[in-house]
């Protein structure tokens, strides 16, 4: 498309990446996906760019990603693209809807209110499959207050932000240092933390004071 403004290009374009057949590079080779930025001069040549960037594959998770385009060596920018990546070719999980129902069915429910697809889609796939058995507690039992538990020993460290908003809620606790001393290592805490109902929790039985 042509804009007027040539100092301050627009593009909005929508594209797939087909996966490729067998008889192309395998998918384990396929390390880096690479972008370039060409005039209506040189589109015909691929090595006369104006500017290109290196995505490496792993790196393409559902949400925006911002790149910057450069020239051969040059470290000053040729431009900026912004995409926004709407999926990755994974079907949404059941799960999802139910959760979405739930933020609407039961507000009261920590694990449906805090969840954040973004935050989920933006995880690698083996871990979002971690987090929902994290979240079948509250799938299982709308009404529970928490919903939500470590299914195994790294979960906690790895879903950090999420946990603690719900424990955050649940005790009404909203001192950061707080958080700052649980980890993996504190598991057992964790659970207790999730498990008690409001009001309930004693702190120094725990041994957080």
């Amino acid at each position: 498309e042509k804009y007027e403004d040539i100092a301050n290009p627009v593009f909005n374009e929508t594209f797939s990446l087909k996966t490729l057949v067998e008889s192309e590079v395998p998918l384990e080779e396929r390390k880096y996906l690479e972008f370039r930025m060409m005039d209506k001069v040189s589109v015909g040549f691929l090595d006369q760019t104006i500017g290109e960037a290196l995505v490496p594959v792993s790196q393409l998770k559902r949400g925006p990603l911002t790149l910057k385009l450069t020239h051969g060596d040059e470290v000053a920018p040729a431009g900026t693209l912004y995409l926004d990546i709407e999926s990755d070719g994974k079907c949404s999980p059941p799960e999802l809807a139910r959760i979405a129902q739930l933020k609407r069915t039961h507000p009261r429910n920590l694990m449906a209110k805090h969840f954040d697809e973004a935050l989920f889609y933006g995880l690698a796939p083996e871990h979002r499959l971690r987090l929902l058995q994290c979240c079948k507690p509250g799938l299982a039992e709308p009404h529970e207050r928490a919903g939500l538990m470590p299914a195994q020993p790294k979960d906690y460290d790895l879903f950090k932000p999420y946990f603690d908003k719900v424990i955050g809620e649940l005790h009404q606790i909203d001192d950061e240092n707080f958080f700052k001393y649980i980890n993996t290592s504190d598991l057992c805490r964790v659970e207790t933390l999730l498990r008690t109902p409001p009001g309930h929790l004693d702190l120094d039985k725990v041994g957080f004071t």
